[in-house]
């Protein structure tokens, strides 16, 4: 993360051109056929031409974009739709891109009609900061904000390598997009669990099945935790952002398990406070079947052995007993998370892509490497 944008004005510029990428993608989203074919459309390293060609070349860049940019929401829905918040990344990248993909012919002509110091730059090259106050104030602020927006759709979609700056110190342009993004994963979340629920109700008839017909309960304990998990799921990303853009010792957790995440206010809230009603209902409901409240996993009845020992020891108050009532109130008693797995797939402070009602999509050999995985962890 470069460093934070210093000053109200420019922060407030920053954040207006960032506005201004997100409603117009770049050219590339659109198809060969609505490109242009002149080749002064297309120039990479730098604007030299005079002051009223550049300007054309911007109002023409502004309409080819907006002729494409319908085309780009095909791309993203069927991203959106296959789960691939890699190929989901490289369209919106597109459309943040846009703006100064737009914008730098007509910021290159103003540079060059204003004097110096304003404007006035001898070069015109993109890939220099520049001489004039205009062509700094694009490398400093514009590209800076572009590229933290970029930075918080990556951390928002758990795309590469998350980053995280000291003190968790971030621009107003990373919160904002950051905290948009977590909100929005959360909004599809919320979808996806409310389409997905009905079906998950085949799930949980086919745990009732395997429980009668072999005893084994761990098949319906996980149907069923699925919907204990879900608001949880569905909160997590709004969770996260709001950690991820909030300075430390408030925000900022370093830890890259969301099963292990308690070095921050906000995550020391998460795990004490939101996540405890979904771990007394889990202990409620494993403690009644006799599995496992994490993983699912039948809880081994004890011996007739020592059932006759407990009986002998019950009198004397010596023994606990093991009966399926005292079961339910151990299992209240029990830590939660007891058993969770110490590594995790996702990035720091990222939410996972898929959760419980999620993987019901999912191919049967897909699901059963997830459920393995998952299992451990207290996020999903």
């Amino acid at each position: 993360m470069k460093e934070r944008v210093q000053g109200a004005v420019t922060a407030g510029v920053a954040l207006v051109g960032v506005g201004v990428m997100a409603v117009t993608p770049a050219t590339q989203q659109a198809p060969e056929a609505l490109r242009s074919a002149e080749a002064n459309v297309a120039l990479a390293a730098q604007f030299k031409n005079p002051p009223a060609e550049n300007l054309a070349i911007s109002a023409q860049r502004l309409v080819q974009s907006l002729a494409g940019a319908p085309l780009g929401l095909i791309p993203a829905a069927q991203a959106i739709a296959g789960g691939n918040n890699a190929a989901l990344y490289a369209v919106l990248k597109e459309y943040v891109d846009g703006g100064l993909y737009v914008a730098d012919p007509a910021i290159y002509a103003l540079d060059d009609v204003l004097p110096e110091p304003i404007g006035g730059d001898p070069d015109n090259i993109q890939e220099q900061r520049g001489e004039s106050l205009i062509t700094q104030f694009r490398a400093d602020q514009l590209i800076k904000a572009r590229d933290d927006v970029n930075e918080a759709l990556r951390d928002s979609l758990g795309v590469g390598t998350a980053t995280q700056p000291a003190g968790n110190e971030v621009s107003p342009a990373y919160a904002a997009a950051r905290l948009g993004g977590g909100l929005a994963v959360s909004a599809q979340r919320a979808v996806t669990s409310a389409v997905a629920a009905p079906l998950g109700l085949v799930a949980v008839a086919e745990g009732l099945q395997e429980s009668f017909e072999t005893g084994n309960n761990q098949k319906l304990y996980l149907a069923l935790q699925a919907y204990i998990d879900g608001p949880n799921y569905v909160t997590d990303p709004v969770v996260f952002a709001v950690d991820d853009v909030l300075p430390a010792p408030v925000g900022g957790d370093p830890e890259t398990n969301p099963a292990q995440m308690d070095n921050s206010e906000i995550t020391r809230l998460r795990g004490n406070v939101l996540l405890k009603p979904r771990d007394a209902v889990r202990n409620v409901v494993a403690g009644g079947l006799g599995v496992d409240p994490v993983t699912g996993v039948p809880v081994p009845p004890a011996s007739s052995a020592t059932l006759t020992t407990n009986r002998a020891a019950a009198s004397t108050g010596t023994a606990e007993r093991t009966g399926p009532i005292t079961r339910v109130l151990k299992s209240l008693k029990a830590t939660p998370g007891d058993g969770a797995s110490t590594t995790s797939s996702v990035g720091r402070h990222r939410a996972p892509g898929s959760g419980p009602l999620g993987n019901l999509f999912k191919k049967k050999e897909e699901k059963t490497a997830q459920t393995t995985t998952e299992a451990g962890t207290k996020t999903d």
